[in-house]
């Protein structure tokens, strides 16, 4: 059972090689999938349910099937639908991929695992995994995959003769060996025993017996209670210290369920010192518990992730719910999956855990903490004091300190707090600290600290950021921020395009289908250009002209100019170079100080200037004189890299900074001012008609395509395509940038024809070069129309809507 090879992986063969491993993670900003939520690439697999799987729940309908109306539901998302998209995602500038979980599942996002042997099959087939996974290492991106370690889906329930079923108190079960001093009956007490059984949905399916029915394939249950057994794996008290819980007596000799796969322990522990034990209960109280403090569970953990980066050849895992499991999981785990990766040529295999803890708890995650082979570490250097470079579990963490401190000075107009941004770096990148704040984590592979924790503004987990009061300013904010700090950059799908809905994504309404999803339609949230209210969710939002896609791909063009040449100065370090250096910022005019400006600067070389990002977090305009700018020397001239020739939809350019005692920040402005005009790669700035427009048969034969590129082109070099055939341009416009093409193309014949009639019509840019001969285009760009008269449901989809689609309440609560 713990084989790998029982979980699809076989030695590679002769020839067989493997994507290496990125040689430093931080050049590689992030974006994050959920599979279901993001293309369908094959509808063909949205209804599968697998009867051996869901029999016994056949009379409650098959639990996680396909419907677009419920977004609790599957809405078909799957690998091949993502392979599809990879050029808009790296387009962008994302180097580096983070999918939700692939094994088989319950639910849509993939958390609540039904057997870890088999990949999930509404996602698609082994083959379309590993053609996604080549099609991204083809364009130079990695791939990084969501894995739950922790427990299973919701399948088994409490059975106690004193507390009925589930939920349960969390208590560790007792009432081992009468010669004890600890059992119960020599202290007048009844035993513990709580026993497992299969949920009450079984006992509706003929030949499902609740006491014997094993739901998980290599995890069973087990009520065998032997009296005799000892309690394995290492508990924590309040401080984070080895030993018992206060109040948990000495657990030696007190009996145990031995060959259980699960903890019988009730739900998960509350108390004071509850975080440092809930490996021993239940998540939510529902989700079923593996017995993670079991070497042989962790080892058909350890199997099945070996088996993931064998036969898929992926590069990291980003782990669900680490702290849930216990801490010596990991070590026995991280340890045998790096032996694993590098034997396939995986020297720095990525690993980073979702840890919302205190900062001493993810200290002990990532390279220094209170457990005894870290806190007694001390090299020759004295910078690695409480550094143990063999001892780190994850390469970071996803970094929930700065979500809940920095990230609500954007979304919730905490303008106080932006400090805060400086005293968490100063916390989490400070050698030689208290021991009870975490250091650098350790880089294994090169046995040196990196900052590689995942910085992010938003999440599946969270709430939307236009949610907010001046929302979809804040969320431009935000990303001008996440893209220049140190860490690597999360970018949450949808983000891109400014998706609103209302509520949490735990609750699934931040979890929306990335294309075309009509049942948003009745529930609008914001008011387009036409004056009616509309959700942005219910288009197809994989649109690479749209304000926010655009800007992020300047942020992240900014990003690789200036520091990735370098990067390997940024943030090694109180002493190294690269830090964000904090700049005050006071009124031009009075002098005053003024809150509500986030600033700093961060260079790569001594003497250089580097780039100062200013940010105004207020509703209002403002002109400011910041003392950081000036330096010695001073450089000849500064120019604004964010600025745009005319609004938001405008093409971006250098502007230079006409006063540096006198900036102008508009109302929730963004500038990063810079020394020097470095180019940027050859794009697309946007494009006619736009993303996702509908027109009429009539309008289309008629139709005027334009494409600006981003500067002039060589017109010989330029490609072109609707539906496969060759568009030719009939006019260059704007010196050279604009590519203009009038429909019917003359002489094309039976191939315009072709692509005249009604449905949806793509327009893409195959290729590029700009009129110096020095760039190309790197990745295609492409956008849709939808032809059709009013009752064609392409074109005219919305006469599709219907009130029954999405429900909710009065109070906001979800119905269907």
């Amino acid at each position: 059972e713990t084989d790998a090879r029982r979980y699809g992986w076989t030695e590679p063969g002769p020839g067989r090689t493997y994507f290496e491993s990125p040689a430093d993670w931080r050049r590689h900003p992030v974006y994050q999938v959920i599979v279901d939520r993001f293309a369908d690439g094959d509808p063909r697999n949205n209804a599968q349910v697998d009867s051996l799987v869901y029999d016994w729940r056949r009379n409650e309908g098959p639990l996680g099937g396909f419907d677009v109306r419920d977004m609790t539901m599957r809405q078909g998302g799957d690998w091949r639908g993502l392979a599809s998209k990879l050029d808009y995602i790296r387009g962008m500038g994302h180097r580096a991929l983070w999918i939700s979980p692939v094994q088989q599942t319950m639910d849509p996002m993939g958390y609540l695992g039904l057997d870890k042997t088999l990949l999930e099959r509404r996602f698609g087939t082994l083959a379309d995994f590993r053609h996604f996974v080549d099609e991204a290492h083809r364009r130079g991106m990695w791939v990084v995959v969501d894995i739950v370690n922790n427990h299973m889906a919701e399948m088994l329930d409490w059975v106690t003769a004193s507390e009925g079923d589930s939920p349960m108190p969390f208590r560790m079960h007792r009432g081992g060996a009468a010669s004890s001093p600890q059992h119960p009956e020599r202290k007048g007490e009844p035993p513990i025993r709580p026993k497992l059984k299969v949920r009450e949905a079984c006992e509706k399916t003929p030949g499902c017996d609740p006491e014997t029915y094993q739901p998980y394939v290599d995890f069973p249950f087990d009520n065998t209670w032997y009296e005799e057994g000892t309690y394995q794996g290492k508990t924590y008290r309040e401080a984070g210290f080895a030993g018992m819980p206060l109040g948990i007596d000495d657990l030696n000799g007190t009996g145990g369920y031995w060959q259980c796969n699960f903890h019988h322990s009730g739900e998960m522990p509350v108390s004071e010192e509850g975080p440092w034990n809930w490996p021993l209960g239940k998540l939510y109280g529902t989700l079923d518990d593996l017995r993670t403090t079991d070497d042989r569970v962790v080892d058909k953990l350890v199997a099945a992730s070996i088996s993931l980066i064998g036969a898929l050849d992926i590069d990291g895992f980003r782990l669900d719910t680490p702290r849930e499991c216990a801490y010596t999981s990991w070590i026995r785990w991280r340890t045998k999956v790096d032996a694993a990766a590098k034997r396939l040529g995986k020297m720095n295999f990525g690993t980073w855990g979702e840890l919302w803890s205190t900062p001493e708890r993810a200290a002990t995650y990532v390279g220094r903490g209170k457990d005894i082979p870290q806190y007694f570490y001390t090299g020759a250097d004295p910078a690695t004091k409480f550094i143990n470079p063999e001892a780190p579990i994850f390469d970071g963490l996803i970094n929930y300190n700065y979500f809940y401190w920095i990230v609500t000075v954007f979304r919730e107009n905490f303008v106080n707090q932006t400090y805060m941004a400086f005293n968490i770096l100063e916390w989490e990148t400070t050698m030689g600290y208290d021991i009870e704040w975490p250091a650098f984590p350790v880089d294994r592979a090169n046995k040196v600290p990196r900052y590689q924790m995942w910085n992010f503004c938003g999440s599946h987990d969270q709430h939307r950021f236009p949610q907010f009061p001046m929302g979809f300013d804040r969320l431009r904010l935000c990303y001008a921020w996440l893209y220049t700090w140190p860490g690597i950059p999360v970018t949450y799908q949808g983000d891109e395009q400014a998706l609103v809905t209302p509520g949490s994504g735990l609750a699934y309404w931040g979890r929306e289908y990335m294309g075309t999803s009509v049942a948003w339609s009745s529930l609008p949230t914001v008011r387009g250009e036409d004056g009616e209210m509309r959700n942005p969710a219910d288009a197809n939002n994989f649109d690479q002209g749209g304000d926010y896609y655009r800007f992020y791909r300047r942020l992240l063009s900014l990003r690789d100019a200036w520091w990735e040449p370098a990067f390997a100065c940024l943030g090694d370090g109180p002493s190294g170079t690269g830090l964000p250096q904090e700049i005050v910022c006071a009124d031009a005019t009075t002098g005053e100080r003024l809150d509500g400006i986030f600033a700093y600067r961060r260079s790569c070389a001594p003497g250089e200037w580097g780039v100062a990002m200013l940010m105004n977090l207020k509703n209002e305009t403002r002109t400011v004189r910041c003392a950081g700018l000036r330096t010695a020397p001073m450089p000849p001239a500064i120019f604004d890299a964010l600025a745009q020739e005319s609004g938001r939809r405008s093409p971006f350019a250098y502007r230079p900074v006409e006063d540096i005692d006198a900036i102008r920040l508009a109302p929730f402005d963004a500038k990063a001012l810079v020394a020097e005009e470095k180019a940027f790669p050859l794009g697309v700035e946007s494009a006619s008609p736009r993303h996702d427009a509908a027109a009429s048969s009539e309008d289309w034969q008629r139709q005027r395509v334009e494409i600006l590129f981003t500067e002039p082109v060589d017109s010989t070099r330029v490609e072109v395509e609707v539906d496969g055939v060759p568009l030719r341009p009939t006019a260059w416009e704007d010196g050279g940038r604009r590519f203009v093409a009038s429909s019917p193309q003359e002489g094309a014949g039976d191939q315009w024809a072709a692509i005249s009639g009604d449905g949806v019509h793509r327009i893409r840019v195959v290729a590029a070069a700009s009129a110096d001969g020095g760039k190309e285009l790197e990745f295609p760009y492409e956008f849709r129309v939808r032809v059709g008269g009013p009752g064609n449901p392409i074109a005219g989809r919305h006469a599709q809507v219907n009130d029954s689609m999405i429900v909710i309440e009065e109070d906001g609560v979800y119905i269907e």
